[in-house]
């Protein structure tokens, strides 16, 4: 596959400077919480709050920073992975999921060591990109040119429309490029590549 000319991506340097300001020891209660999600079922509250080991009003902070919630106030989605629809579908265990990003699509089966089926659309030409994942190994990946964004000028406090809703999945390069004439401030990358690159944030922070 050919490499594009800016793929030189460093996801651990990305991922130390988007969360610098969050907790190493956090992270794992973030990943349990995300691993609540994976039933398809929202979360309420207050078990929220006992896994992030938090006070209910601590815990409402964080999910508005980092995740989304519905009109009872449940847990719907959380630091990427979501029940709610978005551009990238993501299913695992027959369980229809979705994902924030391209790039959480590729990183979650190795995070929570699942098998997922990925369904994408890029967003230049509509054509679907479909994946299967296991793990941190690639099974299945049509078309075998599909490229990604990849974005680092993260505003935190509006983590899901700085970076989340700007990095897609793109069929081939070409249509990567030319979604980038308009975000020049983003790379882009062969998603496989990506996918080698990426790390756990629970090692990296």
């Amino acid at each position: 596959m050919k490499q594009a000319e800016n793929c030189n991506v460093d996801i651990e340097k990305s991922f130390n400077d988007l969360f610098q300001g969050v907790d190493k020891e956090k992270w794992p209660l973030f990943v349990e919480l995300q691993k609540q999600l994976l039933d398809g079922n929202p979360v309420p509250i207050e078990p929220a709050a006992k896994i992030l080991g938090a006070t209910v009003e601590n815990a409402k902070e964080i999910i508005n920073q980092f995740g989304e919630t519905n009109q009872n106030g449940e847990i719907v989605a959380f630091a990427g992975i979501s029940i709610i629809p978005t551009p990238h579908s993501f299913k695992v265990e027959g369980k229809q999921l979705y994902t924030w990003c391209a790039a959480d699509a590729l990183i979650f089966p190795s995070f929570f060591n699942v098998s997922a089926e990925i369904e994408s659309i890029d967003p230049i030409n509509r054509e679907s990109i479909n994946l299967l994942i296991k793990g941190k190994k690639i099974d299945f990946i049509q078309p075998e040119s599909a490229f990604v964004s990849w974005v680092d000028d993260v505003d935190m406090k509006d983590i899901r429309n700085t970076m989340c809703k700007r990095i897609h999945f793109f069929v081939s390069e070409q249509t990567a490029k030319e979604w980038q004439l308009s975000n020049p401030n983003a790379k882009i990358l062969p998603a496989m590549e990506l996918l080698k690159q990426s790390i756990n944030p629970m090692d990296c922070c």
